[in-house]
Formats: C-alpha cells, structure tokens, sequence
C-alpha cells in the first residue's frame, strides 16, 4: 500500500474469536493487536438474539476505544469490519445462522455500530470478501474460508465495481455453504422421520419437532434441521439413526453440514459411535482421552498430523464435497487459483490439504475446461492462505484502504490513475 494510505482499525468477528488491531499506511498490521472470545450463540447458548447483538457491538466498542486511546499519535477514526454474516453492502445482515445460531435478517449492523462509535468512520465487509482482498495480488481467484462456517468469493482485480468480488448489487454472493450438496439425504431424513414419530408418539409429542408439525406426516427435511439445530434430542437421533447431518442454519447434508469444522467433529463422533473398536485402538482416541464427546477440532488435527487412519477417513469424508464444489465452480467461471482460508483448515494444516488433494484428483475428469490438465496442474491449484490468523485483518483494512484511494482517485496500490496507465503501457512495450 502506499506510504500515504490512511492506518485502520481492523476487526475481525469469527463465531469463535474476534481479533481487534491496527493496520498501518504500510499496509503492515501493528504488533498490537488483541484476540477476544466472541460473544456469540457458540460462547453464550442461553443468550437472547438481542443481548447477542447488543453484547457483540459493545465487546467491538470498548476494544476500538482501548486502541485509539493507546495510539493517539495514529489519528485512528477510520474503521474496518470483517464479519463471519451474510451481510449487504449497507451493512445490513441477511443471515448470521453461524454467529447467532438465527438468522437474525434485517438487523442492521452497520446503524448500530456507526451510533455506538459516533465520529469514526466504519466499513462493514463479509469476513470472506476481506480475506481476498488479503490475497489481491493474485489477481483473478476464488476464495474459500473452511472455518465455523464455509463461504467464497470471486476476486478479479479487473472488474470496476468497489468490491473487485463477484457479486449481486448488494454485494451479496458466494453463501454455498447453505446450499444442499446431497438432497437426497434430506428427503431420505424425513421419511425416516414420518415413520419413526409414528412408531414412538409419546418420545415424538415431547420433542420440539412436534411443534413445528401439526402431525408426523408432515415432516419435512427443513422441520429435522431446524430442531436438530435448536437442540433437540429427538431430531438429533433420527438424523443419527440415518446418518444425516445437519447445518446451524437448519438445513440438512448442505456444504457446511458435511465439510465446516464444526461438521466435521459431528462426523468424528458418530463414525467413532459407529465402530467403538475402531476408534478405541485409533491415535485420534488417545487424543481426546478415549472419550467420543471430546472428539474436537484439535484432536483431530493432531491424530491426523502422525498419519491416524480414522482421521484421514474423517478429512476425506469432510473434504470431499467441498473438493467437488470447487471443481465445478473452477470450471464454470474459468478458475485457476484457489485459496482455502479459515481456521479449521489451516490450523489441520498439511494433513487437511493432503485428503482435499485426493478428492481433487478423484473427482476431476480431464475433460471441458480440466482438458489437458496435469498432475501438476491440479497439484498448484489449492493455495494456502497466507496468514489464518490475520488474513480477514489484513484484506480488511486493504480494502477500506482501496476504497479511500478510489475516493482520491488512485488505485488499490495507491496510483494514481495515470500512474496506472504508465506502467500498464511500459509493461505491455517490454513484453
């Protein structure tokens, strides 16, 4: 970035964690920076929607005060955003299913911070759209953030619009995590469901399944969801009983079911319930002390990184849709460049892109837009992001950056427009 670009503090609100710093006129992240719990459904399941978001706003607040109250010599009144929501370019929230555990559509955030820090500046993006603008330089990719939840977004620094992403004009696109990846499942799940109530209609009239049908019959795919998402045990065990998972949006087998890292502990736990011998001589068993209900994210990491068979199985299962996603949308957009973000993935790391490289090459077909792919080719498809922790801090203040540049008529890098064309031109005579 140029030496000019105005500092920003950035936010980073993930379901688990919100990090909270300060990214320089270098473009350089500060070594202050904080790391807090976020208060969300996850930390606080008895929580309201509204002390959810009231606590979240005030939590963001207080540290963007501390910050600007440390370095006063940085004239901070700029701020920057990145949210792990479904949320429009005015801030306003269309489905927060991973943070709040409610879709809580409507709400607008971007009024409620904007009045709670009056004075400063505030930008709002979704968390996946700042980790590419992280990675920018790249040019033309997509992004996928593997984490609480799963989302993308299309970056391609010749498009004119603000963003550089591919989306609506709300700046909306790139939610495939909460779209059905196996319907079949579902349905599947429902009838399973239907018989099941009627087979036990005391276990079925106490369930919270039971008030959101008038009677078994009519059960449906989304009636398992949502139930099995608010908690209820009834739901849990028929969609246990047919091996079908389910999302924190409510819906059955879409992406995030199958391939989040929440997603994939659940798919831990019920192969270990599944086949008890197995998991008992299994490495990941000695990582969680041989008790299937504290299968977490970090067991399985660590049973896969000494090559645990069982935890191989469970990165393979948990990667394989996501690997058919990203070929089909490579192939329809043109697509060679993908980077996988989010802590799930990069804190598994080397072990998590190993299973997702097999399913690539398992699925891929060398034929359309794969013609006359290589091994090679395939194997330099999936980047890495280049800094987990700090990608959504980073792309988020890039991109406010960006924006102001644009207001002063330069460009991302800080140019001048006819900076831009100069060395566009210099460029195209030297080649």
């Amino acid at each position: 970035m140029t030496e000019q670009a105005t500092p920003i503090i950035v936010v980073d609100v993930g379901s688990t964690y919100t990090r909270v710093g300060i990214l320089s006129s270098q473009g350089v992240l500060l070594d202050d920076r904080v790391r807090i719990r976020t208060p969300g459904a996850a930390l606080l399941p008895d929580q309201s929607l509204s002390d959810l978001q009231s606590q979240l706003i005030e939590t963001i607040a207080q540290q963007i005060e501390q910050l600007r109250q440390r370095h006063p010599e940085l004239g901070l009144n700029q701020v920057g955003i990145a949210i792990g929501v479904a949320i429009t370019c005015q801030g306003i929230v269309m489905d927060a299913s991973v943070l709040w555990h409610q879709r809580a559509q409507g709400f607008d955030l971007a009024s409620a911070l904007r009045h709670r820090l009056d004075g400063l500046t505030v930008w709002i993006q979704n968390d996946a759209a700042a980790m590419a603008w992280r990675h920018y330089k790249l040019g033309r990719f997509i992004l996928y953030t593997v984490s609480t939840g799963i989302s993308c977004k299309v970056f391609d620094r010749k498009l004119t619009n603000m963003s550089q992403l591919v989306l609506d004009d709300d700046e909306l696109g790139g939610e495939l995590g909460h779209v059905s990846v196996a319907p079949e499942k579902g349905w599947l799940a429902s009838n399973h469901a239907q018989s099941r109530a009627q087979q036990m209609p005391t276990a079925f009239q106490n369930s919270l399944l039971a008030k959101l049908v008038s009677n078994a019959h009519e059960i449906q795919p989304g009636h398992l969801g949502l139930a099995a998402m608010r908690g209820d045990q009834f739901a849990q065990q028929l969609l246990h009983e047919v091996d079908v998972p389910y999302c924190e949006c409510g819906n059955l087998a879409d992406l995030c079911a199958y391939s989040s890292g929440p997603a994939i502990v659940r798919t831990a736990q019920r192969m270990a319930q599944h086949n008890m011998a197995r998991f008992q001589k299994s490495r990941l068993a000695d990582f969680c002390n041989g008790q299937i209900n504290a299968i977490d994210t970090y067991a399985i990491a660590e049973a896969a990184k000494v090559a645990d068979p069982l935890a191989e199985e469970i990165l393979g299962q948990g990667t394989f849709f996501l690997a058919l996603s990203i070929l089909q949308l490579c192939a329809a957009l043109g697509l060679s460049q993908v980077v996988i973000a989010g802590g799930f993935a990069n804190g598994v790391g080397q072990p998590y892109f190993e299973a997702l490289h097999r399913n690539l090459t398992r699925l891929l077909f060398p034929s359309g837009f794969f013609t006359n792919w290589t091994a090679a080719d395939l194997r330099s498809l999936i980047l890495p992001s280049v800094d987990t922790d700090n990608d959504a801090l980073i792309g988020i203040g890039r991109w406010v950056q960006a924006q102001l540049n644009s207001q002063s008529g330069k460009n991302c890098d800080g140019e001048t427009i006819a900076q831009e064309q100069s060395r566009t031109k210099l460029k195209e005579r030297l080649l």
